[in-house]
C-alpha cells in the first residue's frame, strides 16, 4: 500500500509593479517561492526514498525466495550425482569381482596352471556383465590366451599319495602295476 502524502501547490504572490509597467516578483516573494519550492522538493524525496526502500526489500525477498528454491534443488541435484556415482562405483567392483570369479573357474575347468594368473592376462575388454548378472566371452577369451602361451596349460592335476609324494601322474607306474609287479593280485 503506497504512502499518500499530500502534495503542496506551488502559489505565487503577484508580482509587484515596476515603473514602466513591468512587473517583477521581490526579493521577498522570490525566497517564499524559493522555500515552497524546496520544500516541495524535499517531500519528494522523502516519498522516493520510501518507495525505493519498500522495492528494495521486496526484490530482497524474492531473491532470497528464488535462492532458497535454488538452493534445495541444487543440493538434490547434487545428492542425486553423489548416488548416482556411488552405485556406477559399487556396480564397476561388483562386475569386476564376478569376472574374476567367472575366470578363475572356467581357467580351472580348462585345466590352467594358475587360474588367478589368467584373470591378470586375458584381455578383458572383451569380457562383459549383462544386466541380468551373466559373464559373457571369459571363454573365448580363456581360448584366445591358451593358443596364444599354450605353456599355461597343464596336463592335468597331479595326485599326491604315499608312494607317489611327486605327483607325477604322467610317469610311473599306476596302482594295478604296482600289484602286479609285488605279485599282490
Amino acid at each position: 500500500m503506497p504512502d499518500e502524502t499530500p502534495t503542496e501547490t506551488v502559489t505565487t504572490p503577484p508580482p509587484s509593479e515596476t515603473p514602466g509597467g513591468n512587473t517583477q516578483p521581490t526579493l521577498e516573494q522570490l525566497q517564499e517561492q524559493l522555500a515552497e519550492a524546496q520544500k516541495s522538493l524535499k517531500n519528494k524525496t522523502e516519498e522516493a526514498a520510501r518507495h525505493y526502500k519498500k522495492l528494495s526489500a521486496i526484490e530482497k525477498a524474492d531473491a532470497d525466495k528464488k535462492a532458497a528454491e535454488q538452493s534445495e534443488t541444487e543440493k538434490l541435484m547434487a545428492r542425486t550425482a553423489e548416488a548416482e556415482k556411488a552405485r556406477d562405483e559399487a556396480l564397476a567392483k561388483a562386475n569386476a569381482r564376478l569376472i574374476q570369479s567367472e575366470v578363475i573357474a572356467k581357467a580351472s575347468g580348462m585345466k590352467f596352471i594358475n587360474p588367478q594368473r589368467a584373470v591378470k592376462l586375458i584381455d578383458l575388454a572383451k569380457v562383459t556383465v549383462s544386466d541380468d548378472g551373466e559373464v559373457e566371452g571369459v571363454e573365448d577369451a580363456l581360448k584366445e590366451l591358451a593358443k596364444t602361451d599354450p605353456y599355461l596349460i597343464g596336463k592335468g592335476v597331479p595326485t599326491l599319495n604315499a608312494t607317489n609324494p611327486g605327483g607325477n601322474t604322467g610317469q610311473g607306474e599306476t596302482v594295478e602295476q604296482k600289484r602286479a609287479r609285488l605279485g599282490l593280485r
